[in-house]
């Protein structure tokens, strides 16, 4: 017999879901730097513990920074949080800069959901005064 008393529903497992939302320019205190913001943001239904941020930048010319990573993290359900790296101006000015999760998916994340793990995004004049 189908659907009786006896029979359980199936539950999803609840999962943590990081997503990288921005990556924004921000002033630095040190000439010819700018610190790079990237937002992330805990979409899904579980603490997240244990991951990091890493932020490349690739040059006009093609040169790739050194992936610089952040502290550790943790982001509560529903929290968000935010990474700084200082940048010099000579390789923000008309770069493409990537910022991940890091491990990719993070601890207890679905590969399925790990698609917006990833963020790029072009700064064209970044320091006009350089």
């Amino acid at each position: 017999m189908m659907g009786g008393s006896g029979v359980e529903a199936r539950k999803k497992a609840k999962a943590t879901v990081i997503a990288v939302k921005s990556i924004t320019l921000a002033p630095h205190p040190d000439h010819g730097h700018q610190t790079v913001v990237v937002t992330v943001a805990n979409i899904g239904k579980r603490d997240a513990d244990g991951f990091r941020i890493g932020m490349v930048a690739t040059r006009g010319s093609g040169a790739v920074s050194a992936e610089e990573l952040s502290p550790p993290l943790n982001a509560a359900k529903g929290a968000t949080r935010t990474v700084e790296f200082r940048v010099g101006c000579d390789v923000i000015n008309g770069s493409r800069v990537v910022a991940r999760t890091n491990p990719n998916p993070v601890p207890d994340e679905s590969a399925r959901k790990a698609a917006n793990n990833i963020l790029t995004q072009t700064f064209s004049d970044a320091c006009p005064e350089l």
